[in-house]
């Protein structure tokens, strides 16, 4: 194997993000990241220049639109990539930083290789109270966050085996994996085990019937993904992703603005009430913090 953690992510008019999310994931032990310009107008590719001129970041072109399932494309574009040349790879988005807050990432992918993935709940960050777009990065001025169980918390990314990983399930961020077999979480609680009923059924409903799974979804958003009191609990203690879903209110007013054909379901001002959460203060990847301790 050439690599041993790999990522992906694809992009669209991301450039005051992109240094900062490469560089962080560099510094944590990821040996390559495959990323994915979708259509990009801001001059995100200057950011990214020297990270490609040292062999850390491949980039290509990938202006087919978010709503025509780019972005699945793209994660199975990764995962062929990957397949043959790493032993780890995870998609993600530029708004998700992965780490361990314990310990060495590669020490903890280690300890689970004979498994075909491992699966990592997110911590949902909010606003943290500002409107304009702070200055200093997105580590340093997004430090609140949900409570740890907030149902949208019980959200997860896989850390894949690519060799045993055949494609990314429609419309979630699970994958489907050779034979049947299920990744499991940090406290090796297999996926399917411990989740509720309405849970179990929202999933199947996704696979076998992807045309309703959409209309509900376009149709009640935010209606899906809500978990309940017999579902799997967070656990982060060992593998994490701060998950900077909205940002500042100005922020969020560009995203919208950049990916005004789905506003309607993810890009609502309804999302970013809901997911503007600020109750926990944890500056757990506060550069001012880490750089002190």
């Amino acid at each position: 194997m050439k690599y041993y953690l790999v990522l992906g992510a694809m992009f669209k008019d991301e450039a005051p993000y992109l240094e900062e999310w490469v560089q962080f994931h560099l510094d944590r032990g990821v040996d390559h990241l495959y990323l994915y310009n979708n259509g990009s107008t801001d001059g995100g590719e200057a950011a990214l220049q020297p990270f490609i001129d040292s062999g850390s970041v491949s980039l290509f072109d990938w202006p087919t639109p978010k709503i025509e399932g780019s972005q699945m494309h793209a994660a199975l574009d990764c995962l062929a990539r990957a397949r043959g040349t790493s032993r780890w790879m995870a998609f993600l988005d530029l708004d998700e930083f992965l780490f361990s807050p314990s310990e060495d990432l590669k020490s903890v992918l280690r300890e689970f290789e004979n498994e075909v993935g491992i699966e990592v709940n997110w911590i949902c960050y909010g606003s943290s109270g500002h409107n304009s777009a702070p200055t200093g990065g997105v580590l340093g001025s997004f430090v609140y966050r949900a409570p740890l169980q907030w149902k949208r918390n019980r959200q997860f990314k896989t850390i894949v085996n690519p060799e045993q990983t055949i494609k990314r399930i429609p419309r979630s961020h699970a994958w489907e994996f050779i034979g049947g077999q299920r990744a499991v979480n940090e406290r090796r609680e297999r996926d399917g085990e411990q989740l509720g009923l309405i849970f179990r059924a929202e999933r199947k409903m996704r696979q076998v019937f992807p045309a309703l799974y959409d209309w509900v979804a376009r149709r009640f958003p935010l209606l899906l993904n809500r978990y309940w009191v017999f579902d799997r609990k967070v656990s982060v203690d060992r593998l994490r992703i701060n998950h900077y879903v909205v940002k500042s209110r100005a922020e969020y007013l560009d995203k919208q603005a950049r990916h005004g054909s789905l506003r309607t379901e993810k890009y609502s001002d309804e999302f970013f009430l809901y997911h503007d959460r600020n109750e926990e203060f944890d500056p757990i990847l506060d550069p001012r913090i880490t750089r002190s301790s």
